[in-house]
């Protein structure tokens, strides 16, 4: 849903996807360093 607001402004088109890939990859970083 906070993708859906950032998307609306077209000159950001590609901050949705990047606020969508990094806490991905953030949680996946965590879990391989954890484990």
């Amino acid at each position: 849903r906070a993708c859906t607001a950032l998307g609306d402004h077209g000159e950001e088109s590609a901050m949705p996807t990047l606020w969508d890939a990094l806490p991905s990859i953030a949680v996946v970083g965590g879990q391989v360093s954890l484990s």
